[in-house]
């Protein structure tokens, strides 16, 4: 039987139910960029390998000194911590939230998070035809039945990938200079459509904090690298809170040379600027199944009510089929076992997952089967 998929990624518990290597699986399940790490990280790494002996700098000064650069941020807008999932759980400690207001679907840890700290939460459930995003309505009335002390949205949504629309955006920037209440936009996945970020407004606006990652674009879950850019307040507390040496050394020496690399930044989103358009169309091509208008480097489908399949099912034969691991995303609140989210990989992986989605969806189609497998990725 296949394990529970609390998150994606979980390879090393699927290898050691069935007895296979890490290599005989395509893991599809955690959104990482296929074209990654950046060339010549491992070398670096490799060189710097006798300060193993040495604590990290304890300060993060060098990190975060590339990470202002990068943005064009000053250094002061940023915070630090092993992953951006270890800093949103010792947020509402810091900033001593007590009521908070969460858009679904989000990533589950947002939710523990807060239970782990005892407060209350009010939740607001989006729908598959506003792209799991709420609208300007939704958020407004939540915002006065609630009176939150911050309300979490994700943008780009996990795991529908699909953007705030430019009203919900207009709305969190008017709410953030009432300041009336705090605004948390998670933006790991925003790296794959920049232009979309809040994070200008986050460092000038007290009422506004952005969560971010260089795990999914630069390849790097293993080293854990997260941060917030937030104005002064936020950040000075948010420091009190975070563990010394939370970042290890070779995290930090990781993400310097990463940010140092803009060629490798533009390659990626070529890349997926590509490779999205081409996975998107061939995607309408499969009878069966929809998927959501994504924006980063994974896709939500769902599956149609005439399949008789559900989300855990679908996932268990492409595994067991095709040894291809997807996101079954009936565990994400708001959500039911009709979705599955699959990250794109490169254009040989995508081709693969592709026809391997056409051909398991088409054998519960047996009227369509045929035209679902004449249907290749092509070019």
């Amino acid at each position: 039987m296949i394990g529970t998929a609390s998150h994606g990624g979980n390879v090393y518990e699927i290898c050691r139910n069935y007895g296979w290597s890490i290599d005989e699986i395509v893991d599809l399940s955690a959104s990482i960029n296929p074209l990654g790490p950046p060339e010549g990280l491992k070398e670096y790494l490799l060189s710097r390998f006798g300060e193993i002996v040495h604590y990290p700098d304890i300060h993060n000064l060098e990190l975060i000194r590339a990470l202002a650069e990068y943005h064009g941020l000053p250094e002061s807008v940023f915070a630090v911590g092993n992953g951006s999932t270890e800093l949103l759980f010792w947020l509402p400690f810091a900033l001593n939230w007590r009521r908070v207001a969460v858009v679904l679907p989000v990533f589950g840890e947002y939710l523990r998070s807060l239970e782990n700290a005892g407060v209350i939460i009010r939740k607001l459930r989006t729908a598959w035809e506003t792209g799991f995003q709420p609208t300007v309505e939704q958020l407004d009335a939540l915002v006065h039945a609630s009176n939150p002390d911050v309300v979490i949205l994700t943008n780009p949504g996990s795991p529908s990938g699909t953007l705030l629309s430019g009203e919900v955006l207009d709305y969190i920037k008017w709410s953030v200079r009432k300041r009336q209440n705090f605004w948390l936009i998670d933006e790991v996945f925003v790296d794959f459509c920049e232009e979309n970020s809040l994070k200008e407004l986050a460092a000038r606006e007290p009422f506004l904090m952005v969560i971010r990652s260089l795990t999914k674009f630069f390849s790097l879950p293993g080293l854990r690298i997260g941060y917030i850019v937030a104005g002064a307040d936020i950040i000075n507390k948010l420091r009190l809170f975070v563990p010394p040496w939370s970042v290890n050394i070779f995290a930090q020496h990781a993400a310097v040379f990463c940010l140092k690399d803009r060629s490798f930044v533009d390659k990626t989103l070529s890349f997926f600027d590509r490779e999205k358009k081409r996975v998107k169309e061939k995607l309408l091509e499969i009878r069966g199944i929809e998927s959501s208008p994504f924006a980063a480097n994974y896709v939500l489908i769902r599956l149609k009510e005439e399949i008789p399949l559900n989300s855990t099912e679908l996932r268990e034969q492409m595994l067991l089929r095709h040894r291809i691991l997807i996101r079954d995303c009936r565990n994400f609140e708001g959500l039911s076992d009709r979705y599955v989210r699959i990250a794109l990989g490169l254009s040989s992986t995508n081709e693969l997952w592709v026809r391997a989605l056409r051909d398991t969806i088409g054998d519960y189609l047996p009227a369509n089967s045929k035209e679902n497998r004449a249907l290749g990725m092509g070019n």
